[in-house]
């Protein structure tokens, strides 16, 4: 019996002791302190990941993202991108704890940990288990208040000069200003292409206008373990906090607020529960920055800072900021050695002459520690200072965190300014994003040195301002690539060859073998090793070829490394650099698609090099259309642009051809001068049978011949044109005049236009053929553009409803319009009148012409009675003189509208007596009288 109770004994001890021994620190002293029945949040951390480990390895997609691994490649070996720590925790240890305890909250792999609320009773229980390693509290602290302003900030002017800046920021030109990053945003870097998680209170306003365009691709709640970040939706926590440094980085209004890294795709993390009275729990930001890795993010922002346990909670203090105890501290770390840029705030615990007032995770080696200044410069009163326990010197950097300007979390479209580290981070954690955009392949810490040794007090940083404050544009290009080079001057020697040299340098050096010059005449088409040379010079020679040419080309090389490569001009092969040989002429283009023609003698360039702007093939017309990259002097071609602009086009200019043509329809070009369409000939003579059409959003009848555009023209059989710029008109050119009053006018919603003759006229009213490509076109349905009939069909192509029609004021005509498919009667037409078509049921409309002669005839006025303005329409059949008078009730006459002549036809006055004090409300008569009409209508006046 005795030997029984001491084996009992025994072993009760040894549980006890291993219990002891598993029991963390900070949850031994909680325990002894905090004896109530209230359950408690810990880490569980395991001994290892279980046995079947190999398969993650060998598949590291099924942990993290693609992203993810790519951005590891600039750390880490690439046959090891993943490690031991990357493994998920094992699921079958999770299995057994879950019944043993009230909740599971976050899975850690990092530190194969998962975090659980259990009562205080069963936590001796989970020690005995052989797969735990420790049990240890999880961290929660209170959060202090953001800073009250107790000093007046100086202002510096939000007027932007002309040409400063390619945006209007607004009020938040200061904190961008301030760091320089305006001047980065003008070289058209936004942060393109970097990912950015922002770990915070929640972000309850994303429907603010400031967030209208940016890219948000993730979102996790770790507090209520929902995606949805926002506030409400039976979800605890307020997100104010989150909506205003989330515009502080990467909003976007004009002239109200922009951020550095507004270009930037954004993932969020809501990680602080602002309703409970402990509401910075260390694992939901561990959670969040696993999370973020695994997604692929390039830089974690996070402006919250701990130092100070919520008591009954044990605490860390300044002691404690080492960079290698807290563990959201050590977090970091390891986001940082997997590729992360991680910036935290500094903390805003205010100045201590003897020791740091560092908040954690801010004390990391690896992490980007961000202090506030005034909008002067100056240290803001609460930004934290170093140095570490450990003497290493923090803050890191220095951004603005004083009246920072931010979006209102209380409606869509208000702004207000808010101060603290808070804000000074995101700044900064933008210009981490800007220097990440141009150079991706830098390192979390070739970032931190970008950032440390550009700032303003590089030479001398200290315990209070750091490395000083940021200079994004400098950051930026720390570890650049940069080119010094002047193109050749443009020359007449047509032979060459043309001396290409360009200074290169980088700190991180140059690769000669990687310095290469891509070149073509009027595209790239060759490359060539470029010779290096003393003082970072590096050379080439380009061959000529006896032609007019534009020379284009741009030079790319790399760092010593490998690790950046660059391309001057930046944005190459889109943007290049040329010089040019020989002699040009110019040809302008507009936005759409245009007739055009190259005014040059061929010498072999190619449409696509020439117009390097155009966005479709280049069609010529042989009888039909065909697609060709050749230029053919003399003949027209159709080419689409997406802007206008002035092309330059070598050759020697073309000042006279004689074109041959077939019969039939001919796409013909332009000389490099333009001419008349009556001093162009034709071989044989009187061949020519139509006008000459141009295109400018529809054909139209051009009575000239303009350089580099293109024209058709129908010819009765095969012979030549002969255009010269020095000729005369001649005897075989015939004349083409439209002198008909019935013309009907289209015109599409798009801005193009055409316009049909509803009479005979003396020329071949056949348009030249359907322009390719469903390219805006009008015309019968005969191909015609006039038509005598009293019934007849518009054929429409590339027509953008809806489309309007009017009638010339001279027509003698009424147009009925019917839908084609249905017959139905859409509108009636007078002359003058105009009608809107919002859609068809076809590309078809038939019209029906009413053709009876005009009469004499004086309308009502409209409106009447009238207040001030009012309208009055006549019409007479032949061209004579009008007199048009007001009278009033006794027959007096009060004024004279209208004594003039008159073509026949329809003529509307529009007639304003609201200004006129002499005439008063009442009864008017108005007279229209000519030579062989008199008639007489009344008219109420009310003012």
């Amino acid at each position: 019996m005795r030997k029984i109770f001491v084996i009992i004994i025994s072993l009760t001890l040894s549980f006890n002791l291993i219990a002891s021994e598993k029991i963390g620190k900070y949850l031994k002293e909680f325990l002894l302190v905090n004896k109530n029945s209230e359950p408690v949040k810990v880490w569980i951390y395991f001994t290892d990941k279980g046995d079947n480990v190999n398969r993650f390895f060998s598949n590291p997609e099924l942990i993290v993202s693609k992203e993810s691994l790519e951005r590891r490649k600039k750390v880490l070996p690439p046959n090891n991108l993943i490690d031991y720590d990357d493994l998920p925790v094992n699921e079958e240890y999770v299995n057994v704890i879950k019944n043993k305890v009230i909740e599971i909250k976050h899975r850690s792999r990092w530190f194969n940990a998962i975090s659980v609320i259990i009562d205080k009773q069963n936590i001796n229980e989970l020690t005995l288990l052989p797969f735990v390693k420790k049990v240890e509290l999880v961290e929660r602290f209170r959060k202090r208040p953001e800073p009250t302003e107790n000093e007046i900030e100086e202002s510096i002017s939000t007027e932007q000069p002309n040409n400063l800046t390619g945006f209007n920021y607004g009020s938040s030109l200061t904190q961008n200003q301030q760091i320089n990053v305006v001047a980065v945003h003008n070289t058209g870097n936004y942060g393109q292409g970097v990912r950015i998680c922002l770990m915070d209170a929640g972000f309850n306003r994303l429907s603010h206008e400031v967030f209208q365009n940016m890219n948000i691709i993730a979102t996790w709640d770790f507090v209520n373990h929902r995606p949805y970040v926002g506030d409400g939706q039976g979800g605890m926590g307020e997100g104010s906090h989150g909506t205003q440094t989330l515009s502080t980085i990467g909003g976007f209004k004009e002239g109200q607020l922009i951020g550095p890294a507004f270009g930037a795709t954004y993932i969020l993390a809501k990680t602080e529960n602002t309703e409970s009275e402990t509401p910075i729990e260390m694992d939901n930001w561990i959670a969040a920055l696993e999370w973020a890795d695994s997604i692929g993010v390039d830089v974690t922002s996070t402006s919250l800072g701990y130092l100070e346990f919520d008591p009954p909670y044990p605490s860390y203090n300044w002691t404690h900021m080492d960079g290698n105890t807290v563990p959201i501290t050590i977090a970091a770390d390891l986001a940082v050695k997997r590729g992360i840029v991680v910036v935290n705030s500094a903390g805003n615990e205010g100045f201590n002459s003897t020791r740091n007032t560092l908040v954690a995770p801010a004390d990391g080696d690896s992490v980007i520690a961000v202090g506030a200044v005034t909008s002067s410069g100056t240290r803001s009163y609460f930004s934290s200072v170093g140095n570490t326990v450990d003497g290493r010197i923090k803050p890191d950097v220095m951004a603005m965190g004083s009246g920072v300007r931010v979006a209102s979390s209380t409606s869509d479209n208000g702004y207000t300014s808010s101060s603290g580290t808070s804000f000074s981070c995101p700044l900064a954690a933008g210009v981490a994003a800007l220097i990440l955009s141009e150079n991706p392949s830098l390192t979390p810490m070739q970032v931190r040195d970008a950032m440390r040794q550009t700032a303003s007090l590089s030479n001398n940083p200290n315990r209070e301002m750091g490395w000083g404050i940021l200079n994004a544009l400098q950051a930026v290009n720390y570890y650049n690539i940069v080119f010094s080079h002047s193109s050749p001057t443009d020359t007449t020697n047509l032979n060459g060859p043309y001396r290409i040299a360009v200074k290169i340098t980088s700190r991180l050096g140059i690769d000669p073998a990687s310095v290469k010059l891509f070149w073509g005449r009027g595209s790239i088409t060759d490359s060539i090793l470029m010779n290096e040379a003393p003082g970072d010079t590096f050379y080439a020679f380009i061959p000529g070829n006896g032609q007019s040419a534009v020379y284009k080309y741009y030079i790319e090389a790399k760092t010593a490394d490998g690790q950046i490569k660059k391309r001057y001009p930046k944005r190459a092969p889109q943007e290049l650099l040329e010089f040019r040989v020989g002699n040009f002429t110019s040809v302008n283009v507009t936005g759409g698609w245009n007739l055009i023609s190259v005014p040059v003698i061929s010498q072999g360039s190619t449409i696509s090099s020439v117009f390097s702007g155009a966005t479709s093939k280049a069609y010529y017309y042989d009888g039909r259309y065909f697609v060709n990259d050749t230029i053919f002097s003399g003949y027209g071609f159709w080419l689409k642009f997406n802007n206008s602009g002035n092309y330059s086009i070598p050759g020697n200019p073309l000042t006279a051809i004689s074109l041959p043509v077939k019969a039939g329809w001919n796409l013909i070009g332009s000389l490099n001068s333009t001419i008349p369409v009556y001093s162009v000939s034709s071989q044989p003579p009187n061949n020519i049978l139509t006008p000459f059409y141009g295109y400018n959003d529809g054909y139209y009848n051009s009575p000239q011949i303009e350089k580099g555009k293109g024209y058709w023209v129908k010819v009765l059989q095969d012979g030549y044109l002969i255009m010269n710029s020095t000729s005369k008109m001649t005897n075989n050119q015939i004349s083409f005049n439209n002198l008909s009053k019935d013309i009907l006018m289209i015109k599409d919603a798009s801005g193009n236009r055409s316009e049909l003759i509803l009479s005979r006229v003396d020329f071949d009213p056949e348009l030249p053929p359907m322009p390719p490509a469903s390219i805006f076109d009008i015309r019968f349905v005969d191909s015609k553009i006039a038509s005598e009939k009293e019934e007849d069909i518009i054929q429409f192509q590339g027509v953008t409803f809806p489309v309007s029609l009017s009638l010339s004021p001279k027509s003698n005509l009424t147009l009925n319009i019917y839908d084609y498919i249905t017959d139905k009667l859409i509108a009636k037409i007078r002359p003058s009148e105009m009608v809107k078509i919002d859609n068809l049921n076809s590309n078809l409309l038939k019209i029906k012409i009413d053709r009876q002669s005009l009469s004499y005839e004086l309308s009502q006025n409209y409106p009447n009675p009238f207040n001030s303005t009012t309208t009055i329409k006549f019409q007479i059949p032949v061209d004579e003189r009008v007199v048009l008078k007001i009278f009033d009730v006794m027959g007096r006459e009060v004024m004279t509208l209208v004594d003039d002549n008159f073509e026949a036809g329809v003529h509307t006055l529009k007639l304003d007596l609201g200004k006129m004090k002499e005439i008063s409300s009442g009864i008017y008569f108005y007279k229209l009288s000519t030579k062989n009409f008199t008639q007489t209508r009344k008219l109420v006046l009310l003012k």
